[in-house]
């Protein structure tokens, strides 16, 4: 199901994957170019509209209102997923047993209080 490209990106509650092109450095960059993808104007429309967006925070936008797995390599070589629980669909249910299967740790998040509210930054 999953490409082989895992290094670094986001699936979002549909199953669609978006990875970490050549000339993007992390995962705001694949945030931002997911929101500005046209078949994503209904999704972008959303983000203006809500809290994420005021901060310029798209990454925490896709994960705690969409749904969306954040899948990283995070301090050098830990394969990791993060997700918000309370937001998983099937189809991101099913991709995270997936990278479970591939040795990621999966890793369980909650949206941020007071100055933390940049963590993803």
């Amino acid at each position: 199901m999953l490409e082989e490209r895992l290094e670094l990106g986001f699936i979002l509650s549909n199953g669609k994957c978006y990875f970490k092109e050549d000339s993007e450095k992390g995962h705001i960059e694949v945030a931002v170019r997911i929101l500005n993808l046209p078949e994503n104007k209904s999704l972008k429309s959303r983000y203006e509209k809500s809290v994420w967006g005021d901060m310029n925070n798209p990454v925490d936008f896709l994960v705690f209102e969409e749904g969306a797995l954040k899948v990283g390599i995070k301090y050098g070589t830990e394969r990791v997923v993060v997700f918000y629980p309370y937001m998983i669909s099937r189809k991101t249910d099913e991709a995270i047993a997936e990278y479970r299967s591939k040795h990621y740790r999966v890793c369980e998040v909650y949206p941020p209080h007071g100055f933390e509210r940049f963590f993803h930054r």
